[in-house]
């Protein structure tokens, strides 16, 4: 399936269920949680997509996964986030809350991480990995919620 975009309209509620024929959400019978609530709640696993505006059941029931991994060279290192939700890829890269950590031997590298589509979050810089070095990792963030993480390390 194509990619899709992060950008969203304005939701109002989600998680909107009921026992019975009501349509409103305040009923006794109904289930429903304010989008902004839920946002605050879940974080990024509340999240609504374009793909979602089909319904205000937006992520009950939805999964939503990360994979992280991790590729090299001498000038580079790749971490690739993919985000799936219901079956639809997320581009991580153009949500604000998402950040990418990239780590020489447990060292956090001091390289802003850029953003593309293909590659996913990438450093370049010219012999950054011409030292010796034992292992490379990267984190994928939501905020302060560890998303996903993908390791390489040299065989010895």
């Amino acid at each position: 399936s194509s990619g899709i975009n992060a950008e969203y309209g304005e939701f109002g509620w989600t998680g909107f269920s009921c026992n019975y024929d009501d349509t409103m959400p305040s009923s006794s019978h109904c289930h429903a949680e304010r989008y902004e609530d839920a946002m605050d709640k879940f974080g990024i696993k509340a999240r609504c997509f374009n793909f979602d505006k089909i319904a205000v059941k937006c992520f009950d029931n939805a999964q939503f996964n990360v994979t992280v991994s991790l590729t090299y060279s001498k000038n580079t290192i790749n971490c690739r986030a993919m985000a799936y939700k219901e079956d639809k890829s997320i581009a991580l890269g153009w949500i604000d809350e998402i950040s990418a950590k990239f780590m020489i031997d447990d060292r956090v590298v001091n390289f802003k991480p850029k953003y593309n589509k293909k590659q996913g979050y990438f450093i370049r810089g010219k012999n950054l990995l011409n030292g010796e070095f034992s292992c490379l990792s990267c984190e994928v963030h939501a905020g302060d919620t560890l998303l996903g993480k993908a390791e390489k390390c040299k065989e010895d």
